[in-house]
């Protein structure tokens, strides 16, 4: 959550956290996305970032998934390089 919470600080104008809300969220996976293409991380890893970042929300106050799965999905076959560990 740290790495969520620093990027969220950085953002101009700032974002909140918890409760994030969808576009807050989505422009995150994004980001992670954008980090996997480079070689950072593999498609399973973002997801699973993103599901918990999800899950740490409020029950009744979380994101629509259905923006960044999709964004998720059309990125994993497209020009993804594998992470380096």
């Amino acid at each position: 959550m740290r790495a969520f919470e620093a990027w969220c600080v950085q953002q101009k104008p700032p974002h909140l956290p918890h409760p994030c809300a969808t576009t807050t969220y989505t422009r995150y996976g994004l980001h992670l996305i954008r980090l996997g293409k480079a070689g950072k991380y593999k498609p399973d890893s973002v997801g699973a970032y993103m599901s918990r970042i999800w899950n740490w929300q409020p029950v009744d106050l979380r994101s629509d998934l259905s923006r960044f799965k999709a964004r998720l999905r059309a990125g994993a076959g497209n020009g993804w390089r594998l992470a380096v560990r």
